[in-house]
C-alpha cells in the first residue's frame, strides 16, 4: 500500500510540472525542475524501501502459512495469492526501470523475468491443484505448492539484485 502511494504521488507531482513550467520564468522553471527532481528521487527511494520488504513479509507470512492444515487450505491459498500479488507489483515497478536497459543488460533483465514468469505459472497451476487435494492428499499437495513458492521466491530474489546494481 504504502509503495502505491508513493508511485501516485510522484505521478501527480511529475503531472503538475508542466503547467507550473508554462506559469513561470526560466529562474523559476529551474526551481520547480529541481523541486520535482527531488520529489521523485524522494518517492523512488521509499519505493525501493518497500520493496526491501516485500521479502521479509513474505518470508514471515510464508512461516506462518507453511504448516497449514487441510482445514486451513482456503488461508492457505488466499495468504499465497497474497504475497504472489506483492511480488507482482514490484516486478512491475521494476519493469519500468529495466525500459531503460540495453544490450546484454536487458537480455540479463528479460531472462530474469522469463524464469519469474515461469515460476508463477507453476505456483498458479499448483494453487489450482490444491483445491482438489483431499486430507490424505492434502501435505503432499503443500508440499508442492511450497516448491512452486520457493522457486517464485528464488527468482524474484535473483531480479532484485538486478534491480540494486
Amino acid at each position: 500500500m504504502n509503495s502505491v502511494y508513493h508511485t501516485y504521488v510522484t505521478i501527480a507531482a511529475l503531472g503538475v510540472v508542466p503547467l507550473v513550467f508554462s506559469a513561470c520564468s526560466d529562474k523559476q522553471e529551474s526551481t520547480v525542475a529541481e523541486s520535482a527532481r527531488s520529489a521523485y528521487e524522494k518517492t523512488s527511494d521509499s519505493i525501493g524501501k518497500a520493496t526491501d520488504t516485500v521479502a521479509d513479509v513474505s518470508a514471515e507470512k510464508w512461516e506462518q502459512l507453511k504448516e497449514s492444515t487441510y482445514d486451513q487450505r482456503a488461508e492457505f491459498r488466499s495468504g499465497i495469492d497474497k504475497m504472489a500479488a506483492s511480488v507482482d507489483r514490484n516486478v512491475e515497478q521494476w519493469n519500468e526501470k529495466a525500459g531503460e536497459l540495453s544490450g546484454e543488460a536487458k537480455e540479463t533483465w528479460n531472462n530474469g523475468v522469463a524464469e519469474l514468469r515461469e515460476a508463477r505459472e507453476n505456483l498458479k497451476e499448483e494453487l489450482d491443484r490444491i483445491g482438489d487435494a483431499s486430507v490424505e492428499t492434502w501435505n503432499d499437495a503443500r508440499a508442492r505448492v511450497a516448491n512452486a513458492w520457493e522457486r517464485v521466491e528464488d527468482a524474484y530474489q535473483d531480479l532484485e539484485e538486478k534491480v540494486q546494481s
